[in-house]
């Protein structure tokens, strides 16, 4: 069993172990092998893996956690003004919410009960907005920001499905009264004597009426253009509401950047590792496998980011989760993995280990590198990652690095000291490594760690020291 880092789930919890040793903390908690970002047939792929054969293989390959992350949604329109909700066209496939959330749900609870030694939590992979550009009669027609998405988990009401802020979701917006005013044509032909007249009236009511039926106001349409972060921040604030948690999905993966042509429809979405920076209050993004050379390397966005919550200007720090794409792309079920330190195995748990920086990422081949060991102190203070140390003096990192097949390995681990690599260690697994950091910081200060022998790589998340 892999060990991880060590998070205190709550104050009191805190309080009472504190004076214990590190070894003592961890073994008060549970060290899990997660999987995200992992699609079924519930994402509209013909050949698929269904939930069961998802779950049980992950099992066998020793995984103690699977988060679904099925599409939403799969669903794109264009409407022709000014009936753009009636003369349109429609190409859509099955997703959870054309499925059924419910049942989506209740698939994943009885797989609970099949396999009681496993933790399936749902969740779902969003595009939260696309607009369009050009005309489909001139033949220029582009569609834009498809290929943005973000991975929720969390949510365990199908309620809070239905009502996802995304495009093309009729069950999201609020009702708007005003769209019922055809009516008003309709009231009115009983009162107009000419038959004709009365007739194009009640005809043009009836057209209307569906058109603007559901009769929701939308405060993005996918003919609205581009609308910056604002749809994804949207949508990150719902999902804290209610609360899920929510992290941004391969920033850097180049997807359609270079425009591509479907039939006459253009696709094209840039790669937006910037969002990291631009957006606020989500949980984190996937550093592996695509988000690790500009978004989590040293100085990029992520370093950014949480030297904007170091000085207080955000409100949240942003942690560095594993995805896997399972069913979409070649990585196999176990080559990215967050391994959390949780209290227990259920699902609240493991939701609080990720929402706390709980873990660390690896991502391996045919082996990777394991945290046997990994914990920041500074006088009598100790801290874990995703904890907040008080600082007395020197600032020392303990770390055991080994490999998973036990062999050894050349690594090359970069301590990474507020965005910036403060020292380079170069070693063979299996090590035991001490940084030290006598620096003086009037300010909030936060470590992290990464380190790599090839493709083999972990990362872990930040450690703060106040």
């Amino acid at each position: 069993m892999k060990d991880c880092l060590v998070r205190l789930f709550i104050a009191s919890v805190f309080l009472s172990i504190a004076g214990l040793p590190i070894s003592a903390q961890r073994d008060s908690f549970q060290t899990l092998s997660c999987i995200m970002h992992v699609h079924s047939r519930y994402s509209g792929m013909k050949n698929g893996k269904s939930l069961y054969d998802i779950v049980n293989e992950a099992r066998a390959k020793g995984i103690n956690v699977v988060i679904t992350s099925d599409k939403d949604l799969l669903r794109w329109e264009y409407g022709f003004w000014p009936l753009s909700n009636l003369v349109k066209a429609t190409y859509s496939f099955p997703s959870v919410l054309s499925i059924g959330p419910g049942k989506y749900l209740d698939d994943i609870n009885k797989l609970e009960k099949r396999f009681p030694d496993m933790t399936v939590i749902p969740g779902v992979e969003s595009a939260p907005f696309y607009y369009w550009k050009g005309n489909p009669l001139s033949g220029n027609l582009e569609m834009h920001g498809w290929h943005k998405h973000m991975l929720i988990t969390g949510l365990e009401n199908p309620g809070d499905y239905e009502n996802l802020p995304v495009v093309s979701n009729t069950g999201a917006g609020a009702f708007n009264g005003f769209k019922l005013w055809p009516l008003l044509l309709f009231i009115t032909a009983f009162f107009v004597r000419r038959k004709k007249t009365a007739a194009a009236l009640t005809v043009a009511s009836v057209i209307l009426m569906f058109n603007y039926y559901p009769f929701r106001d939308f405060e993005f349409n996918n003919y609205s253009g581009d609308q910056g972060e604002k749809p994804y921040q949207k949508l990150i604030d719902y999902v804290n509401s209610k609360g899920g948690l929510i992290f941004w999905a391969h920033p850097e993966a180049v997807n359609a950047e270079t425009p591509r042509k479907f039939g006459r429809v253009t696709v094209s979405t840039p790669r937006y590792a910037k969002s990291i920076l631009d957006t606020f209050n989500y949980t984190g993004f996937a550093i592996f496998s695509e988000g690790s050379r500009e978004t989590g390397n040293p100085g990029g966005y992520w370093d950014q980011a949480l030297m904007q919550y170091c000085a207080g200007t955000r409100e949240r720090p942003v942690w560095a989760v594993g995805e896997l794409d399972y069913g979409e792309n070649s990585l196999g079920m176990d080559q990215v993995q967050n391994i959390l330190t949780a209290r227990d195995g259920s699902r609240a748990a493991v939701l609080e280990a990720l929402k706390k920086g709980n873990f660390y990422v690896s991502q391996q081949d045919k082996w990777g590198l394991r945290l046997d060991e990994y914990y920041v102190t500074s006088g009598k203070h100790t801290a874990l990652c995703g904890q907040e140390i008080g600082r007395e003096g020197t600032v020392f990192i303990h770390m055991n690095i080994s490999a998973t097949d036990a062999g050894a390995h050349g690594i090359k681990v970069s301590v990474i000291r507020n965005g910036k690599v403060d020292r380079v260690l170069e070693a063979a697994t299996p090590v035991e490594l001490v940084y030290e950091d006598s620096a003086p910081a009037a300010e909030k200060v936060y470590y992290r760690i990464f380190a790599e022998s090839g493709f083999q790589a972990l990362a872990t998340n930040p450690v703060f020291a106040r």
